[in-house]
Formats: C-alpha cells, structure tokens, sequence
C-alpha cells in the first residue's frame, strides 16, 4: 500500500490501459510489465494493479496470494447509489473488477490490494485504506467487498477466485486467474434495498 501511494497511483478513468496486462502471460513476463509500472507511475487499471501486487508481494515468504475477480451489474432500484460514484450509468451494464488477495499463513487472515475507480468499493481493503486490515476468512474478505458493491447499487453476479501464484519472479507458469467461480444463485442476493 505504501508503494501504492508513494509512486503515486491512482485508478485510470475511460477505457484505454496504460500498460495493458495480458493474463495469459507466463508469471515472469507479467513480473517484468509490473517492474515497468514501478519505473514509470501513471494511473493503473484494476488488473494492472493486481500485476503489481503480484510482484511487490513476490519475495513474501509465508504468503499465499491469489486473483479476486468480480463481475457485477447495476441494480434496477440503485439509481440514487450510483450517482457520482463512476461505477456505471446503465441499468444492466456489467462491470468487471479483480483485485490481490492475500492470505498469511500463519495467522491465516486475509486481505487484499487492487485498485479501483470506486473508493467505495476497496472499502477499507485496497492501498486507500487508512490502516492494514485483516479478515478472518476469505468469504469475509468477499462480503465486505459484496458489501461496497451493494452500497453503490450493483449486484454481484460472480465471484472467481484463483489459485496461488508462484513467488519465483522467472517461474514460466501462468497466473491462475480464475480457478473457483461463484455464480450467485439469485439476482438479490448482493442488491441494495
């Protein structure tokens, strides 16, 4: 986090990446874009972010760090919510959002970094967080940010976890993005009323 706000980051508004990250990149090349971010700070996408997560938490022993990817959308009743927030003007438009999570092994908690257009949305989780904040469980890590998404008027409609990503900066294997899908069994589930 402390990097985060050091260089200087922040989310990048409109469609256009400014480092572009292709998740089918081996783990090193995606290391090596990320080092590129550190030598030239400029507003990041989401998963951009989460490239340089990966690699600024590459040399932490005793950490297990995955993919947290959500895709959400507008819920009908949430037009005052939305408002300001810059999460979405359409009533069914989908947006998507991935972030690190993070788990230390030993005391088993779990957190997360990522980046966002919506500080609403890192809910007290992200590099805008006030303080370090650890969560029990990974599902509780899931329900704050359900949590942020319901106070902006969107509804989860998935939830993909990864599996763990390698530590080794030349490992050629490929990031696991996606290796759980959560798809919520009823459109209010995550709906703010």
């Amino acid at each position: 986090r402390d990097v985060y706000k050091r260089q200087g980051y922040s989310f990048a508004p409109g469609p256009r990446y400014h480092f572009g990250v292709d998740k089918r990149l081996p783990f090193r090349a995606l290391a090596a874009g990320a080092a590129r971010m550190l030598a030239d700070p400029a507003p990041l996408k989401c998963v951009e972010a989460a490239a340089l997560a990966l690699l600024l938490t590459a040399g932490w022993p005793g950490t297990d760090r995955l993919a947290l990817g959500f895709r959400s959308r507008c819920c009908a009743a949430g037009g005052d919510a939305r408002q300001g927030e810059g999460v979405g003007q359409e009533e069914e438009e989908r947006h998507r959002h991935v972030v690190l999570a993070l788990r230390d092994r030993a005391t088993g908690a779990w957190a997360a970094l990522g980046a966002s257009r919506c500080p609403r949305l890192l809910g007290g989780v992200g590099p805008g967080a006030a303080g370090a904040v650890a969560f029990p469980s990974l599902s509780a890590l899931v329900a704050r940010y359900a949590a942020g998404y319901a106070a902006v008027g969107h509804r989860l409609d998935k939830v993909r976890v990864g599996s763990p990503a390698p530590h080794s900066l030349r490992c050629a294997r490929r990031v696991s993005w996606s290796c759980l899908l959560y798809t919520s069994p009823s459109p209010r589930d995550y709906c703010a009323h």
